[in-house]
């Protein structure tokens, strides 16, 4: 990453365990889906959503709330909402749990996945290639990215033609 001087990366459900023991090892995290509430229509649907899925707690306002404790209203001037999927303590026993709340995105069909640490820090990841630090989000590699005939690996100046025509 540019802005981070991290390497970017793509993480499976293994590999951000694995990332977690090696920062977080003891810590009390709570593992949440951000969602954004306007992929629902509304927060009424969002929420009855959720409750199908199985799960029963948000992170609103930063703090932990029961569905059934938030107002259906309160939602609508909300943009993202973070969906608790699991809470313990990062050790070499909680692997299990969570790469299995890793894979709960899928219940959303999304890519993100966040950690809350000790109730205050707060960290998404992404499972494609991505910052592990600011959570930047990269395109794959690939060969047009490296070829001069391609959009997406022309030189932005001369679109890959080599002179640049211009007024005099």
């Amino acid at each position: 990453c540019p802005e981070c001087n991290v390497c970017a990366q793509t993480f499976s459900p293994q590999s951000l365990s694995d990332y977690l023991l090696s920062r977080y090892q003891g810590k009390k995290a709570v593992s949440f889906i951000p969602l954004s509430v306007h992929l629902f229509n509304n927060g009424e649907n969002l929420l009855r959503s959720m409750e199908e899925k199985g799960f029963s707690r948000v992170i609103f306002n930063s703090e932990i709330k029961r569905i059934d404790e938030i107002d259906e209203g309160a939602l609508n001037n909300v943009e993202m909402i973070d969906v608790v999927s699991d809470r313990f303590v990062i050790s070499e026993d909680s692997i299990k749990r969570i790469n299995e709340s890793v894979e709960s995105v899928s219940f959303f069909k999304s890519e993100k996945w966040g950690i809350m640490i000790d109730d205050s820090e707060k960290k998404v990841f992404t499972l494609s290639l991505s910052c592990p630090e600011c959570a930047r989000e990269f395109n794959e590699l690939s060969p047009p990215l490296f070829s001069f005939n391609s959009p997406a690996g022309a030189c932005p100046l001369c679109h890959g033609f080599g002179s640049v025509i211009d007024y005099d």
